[in-house]
């Protein structure tokens, strides 16, 4: 639903296009289980790995970069859910052969991700 909600907001996409578009990146390996509410990332989550895959990137890589380097890691933001089931929505590997709104919520996905766990 947060998602959902934020898709919405800042991608201007309907809450459904947003949910079949992000199904869809999950059944290619692309991202995470995206029916979750979690926003608190296991302590044993290797967020190292999944940061420095998108360190490639020509729009988000030196963020993602700088996160590693000047930054010491992956701080994970402190969450407040869990259904214990699944982490939050994070991408799985880097991709850049996407397109349309594809593209878009792949990258949002990434963005929030790098976010979430760059520091304050």
């Amino acid at each position: 639903v947060e998602l959902e909600k934020l898709a919405s907001r800042k991608l201007r996409l309907s809450a459904k296009t947003t949910m079949t578009i992000a199904e869809k990146l999950y059944t290619q390996g692309l991202i995470s289980y995206p029916r979750t509410e979690t926003n608190i990332f296991p302590k044993e989550m290797n967020l190292t790995s999944l940061v420095e895959a998108q360190t490639g990137d020509n729009q988000w890589g030196a963020f993602a970069g700088r996160i590693l380097g000047e930054w010491n890691g992956p701080h994970p933001r402190a969450g407040k859910k869990s259904d214990q089931a699944h982490p939050p929505i994070h991408p799985i590997k880097h991709t850049s052969g996407l397109q349309g709104d594809e593209a878009k919520v792949y990258e949002f996905i990434v963005r929030h991700f790098l976010a979430c766990v760059s520091q304050d």
